[in-house]
């Protein structure tokens, strides 16, 4: 309890130091308010589109309408083809992006990379689809862009304010199979000055759905149990002008979850329980004018995990990061940015306490020498305490081809360097943990191309392909070492595969169709033995699979809207030899739902099927997950 009083303490001390500084700040007077209009001012969490010249995105929305509470592992599985891989239904979720680990992909938060500071990924089943305004999903790697753990994508979700005068009030409510209730309301209200964003979320289920037991005779239905799973969470945002060319903003997000770890098969008996809590707060500033535009942000991370009612994990990362940006001549643009981290960890993991230092430098710098062409160069080079990082580059430039009213024909190409540090329980973890190991470095190229045909302004069709290569050295992997395992800088990993995504847009009578197909082939190799008995050289990773598919139709006819999607993950070997494999599986889910508008008032009903076919399938071998379940949901907007 007094630890937490004096985190809050300090934070508050922050905030108020913040503010001071933002009243100091250029633009920020009575005055200046008065004489001058009010011009919108966006801070973002990831640089400016201008600075990724060269890669691939994918930006999401309709998030409210397919997804209103759903989680990230939900939206991702559904609307990309990257593997996510699952521990069971609402249990622990990771990424594998471009055949890498789930620890080489970043998520930031408003700009705060919030990967675990101890296992360095990201549970994604841990994270409402909903936590932020703009979500991206940054494909390759981008560590001059990203710091750390970029290697093989990044995953940006950003708060913003919309600045409307019309409030909004959302509720969300819907019951499901196995006992599944999941509930949300959102408040956004402001003006053209201030504005406030309020959302919060609860969600359980029983999560008691029946499976076959394969491993018993005639593979009997049986009830899974000790699943039950419980998540609240609370998300305020506040956006203040503090002038015509600046703005202070507050983030602020708290979660917390208790549930019952999912079982094997094997393993009825298991009763493993775990406890998470999440505290971050992101304070910015952003002033700009002749000389430039700089934007300031503090942060706090705050993650506890307590295993069993015996193992517990609190980590503690305070942040802070600096860029100022400058359009040097018409054609040159260019930002410096700093950063600084510290992390301290309490946990009876370790032999004891462990806290460090880490900061980072880097210069984006974008030039157009034409109109009709783009180039950028980012370099970032990090520091921490006992290593030796390398610096990591990024060049990318984007060729325009063809561009008039109804084609648009682009080619993109990018070359980056990259790096990841170390987790702290591969350097620290008691026992085993190895404190000589190398950060992981990669290099990466890719290369695309995107076709947009507008036929008419109601059919338009989108094309884009996209090639890479990229290598992986000092790739670290836990051995047996006697009686306990430890990491080891080992394997040479070279990953190189293909991406295809078509979309389209179609007005038909009365309605729209949407349309979206993608497709990755994803070749993921280790390149070394450890012994002479070693055959996993030359053979595909385990648990990434070479083909993912993902399809999504969405239908919109007066105020009913139809969506179907199917969904492809390919066989995945679960040995290095590539002698075991866990079959691929196809997923069908459906969704239909009626909107009644009145005046200021809308009523959204939905259902929702998923698994639509009753197929069974595995996600993880021996680990069961859910036939065919249904959903029911209720929506209500209020604009007052």
């Amino acid at each position: 309890m007094n630890t937490q009083n004096t985190n809050v303490s300090v934070l508050l001390a922050l905030l108020s130091f913040l503010c001071q500084v933002a009243a100091a700040a250029p633009g920020f007077s009575q005055d200046s308010l008065q004489t001058q209009t009010l011009q919108e001012v966006v801070i973002y969490g990831m640089p400016s589109r201008e600075f990724i010249t060269g890669s691939r995105q994918q930006y999401f929305d309709s998030i409210d309408v397919l997804f209103p509470a759903s989680t990230l592992s939900d939206l991702l599985h559904t609307l990309t083809p990257v593997y996510i891989k699952e521990y069971g239904s609402y249990m622990l979720s990771t990424i594998s992006l471009r055949g890498t680990g789930a620890g080489h992909t970043s998520t930031l938060w408003n700009g705060l990379n919030i990967n675990s500071s101890t296992l360095g990924i990201t549970d994604f089943s841990q994270i409402p689809a909903f936590a932020g305004d703009r979500l991206v999903l940054h494909y390759g790697g981008a560590s001059a862009l990203y710091g750390s753990e970029s290697i093989g994508g990044s995953i940006i979700i950003q708060s913003e304010g919309l600045w409307t005068d019309t409030p909004l009030l959302t509720v969300y409510q819907d019951a499901g199979s196995f006992q599944t209730y999941r509930s949300r309301v959102s408040l956004r209200i402001g003006n053209s000055r201030v504005e406030s964003s309020t959302r919060a979320y609860h969600t359980y289920s029983k999560n008691n759905f029946p499976f076959n037991n394969i491993l018993k005779p005639g593979s009997p239905v049986e009830r899974q149990q000790h699943t039950s799973v419980r998540q609240t969470g609370l998300l305020q945002d506040v956006y203040w002008k503090t002038g015509a060319r600046s703005q202070f903003s507050v983030n602020t997000w708290y979660h917390h979850s208790n549930r019952q770890i999912q079982p094997t098969m094997g393993n009825t008996a298991s009763a493993d329980i775990q406890e998470d809590e999440n505290l971050r707060l992101a304070v910015s500033f952003q002033n700009s004018g002749d000389w430039g535009r700089i934007n300031a942000k503090a942060g706090y991370l705050y993650d506890f995990m307590l295993f069993n009612n015996v193992f517990n994990t609190t980590s503690n990362q305070w942040i802070l990061q600096s860029a100022w940006s400058r359009k040097l001549t018409p054609m040159l643009k260019s930002t410096l940015g700093v950063s600084w981290k510290n992390v301290a960890v309490e946990t009876n993991n370790y032999a004891g306490n462990v806290a460090e230092n880490r900061w980072d430098v880097y210069l984006w710098i974008k030039y157009t020498p034409f109109r009709i062409w783009e180039l950028a160069l980012n370099i970032r080079q990090a520091g921490v305490p006992g290593f030796r990082i390398p610096a990591a580059p990024t060049l990318g430039s984007t060729l325009d081809l063809m561009k008039n009213n109804s084609h648009h024909f682009q080619w993109r190409l990018m070359a980056s360097g990259n790096y990841r540090i170390p987790t702290l329980n591969d350097r620290y973890w008691n026992p085993g943990g190895n404190p000589d190991l190398k950060p992981e470095q990669s290099w990466s190229a890719e290369s695309g191309f995107l076709w947009q045909y507008a036929h008419s302004p109601e059919t338009t069709f989108t094309s884009d392909i996209t090639w890479y290569n990229m290598w992986v050295d000092n790739w670290i992997i836990w051995l047996p070492q006697g009686s306990y395992w430890s990491p080891q800088n080992i394997r040479e990993v070279r990953s190189s595969g293909l991406e295809l995504t078509l979309s389209g847009i179609h007005h038909v009578a009365n309605g729209t169709i949407d349309w979206n197909i993608s497709y990755a082939f994803t070749r993921s190799v280790n390149k070394t033995s450890l012994d002479e008995y070693d055959r996993s050289a030359g053979k595909q990773l385990p648990f990434v699979p070479l083909h993912n598919v993902s399809m999504l139709v969405y239908y919109n006819l007066f105020n009913w809207k139809f969506s179907f999607s199917e969904n492809y993950t390919g066989d995945r070997f679960i040995t290095t030899d590539n002698e075991d494999v866990v079959d691929g599986y196809w997923l069908t889910d459906m969704k239909i739902s009626r909107q009644v508008k009145w005046t200021k008032e809308s009523l959204l009903v939905s259902f929702e099927i998923k698994n639509l076919l009753n197929k069974t399938y595995y996600n993880l071998p021996l680990r069961a997950m859910p036939g065919r379940n249904f959903r029911l949901g209720l929506m209500y907007n209020l604009n007052y």
